[in-house]
């Protein structure tokens, strides 16, 4: 049985507007890489670090490197899996009501039409509704309306926080 240790930085991060409190744990795996993991809610991400000028990780947080590497849009590339926008259903369906109005679809169309537009869009969607989009849009992905996604804004503001935290908490100790 082999055993090792590795050392441990735990912060808890609370009071972020529109999230629950963010647990960021920095561990120092070996020489010159660590692991940073990040909850929040039900939620966890978790990233390899690698550095070369840094002795530690703490040290590596603290420095311009990582900030100009691990920016909060950086870390949501790696980590996040949510997509940016979502499609825009109450904008489809105001669409679908308007060319309905306007006689440019009979009422069986309208319906069929309105009801495929269910409140959970996301990217998929658009494959498999291109007779909607044909019709709404001339086909064109790029004019169906979309909105951002909450996911997308969430993680977003999670990976600030972390960014934040770890900024405020390792520059803070460099600078005394």
């Amino acid at each position: 049985m082999n055993i090792e240790t590795s050392k441990v930085n735990k912060l808890h991060i609370s009071n972020v507007e529109g999230i629950p409190p963010v647990t960021v744990i920095l561990e120092d795996v070996e020489n010159c890489s660590g692991r940073l993991t990040v909850t929040c809610g039900k939620d966890i991400w978790i990233i390899r670090l690698t550095w070369k000028h840094e002795p530690s990780i703490e040290k590596y947080v603290a420095s311009d490197e990582f900030y100009s590497i691990y920016t909060p849009g950086r870390l949501h590339d790696l980590l996040g899996n949510s997509e940016r926008f979502s499609v825009d259903t109450q904008s489809i369906r105001s669409d679908i009501l308007r060319l309905r109005r306007a006689k440019r679809l009979n009422q069986r169309q309208a319906r069929r039409l309105f009801n495929s537009c269910s409140s959970d869009f996301h990217f998929d969607w658009l494959s498999e509704n291109r007779r909607l989009i044909n019709h709404l849009y001339g086909g064109l992905n790029y004019k169906v309306p979309r909105v951002q996604s909450s996911q997308y804004i969430y993680e977003r503001t999670v990976f600030k926080a972390v960014s934040d935290g770890l900024l405020a908490v390792y520059q803070d100790e460099e600078a005394a």
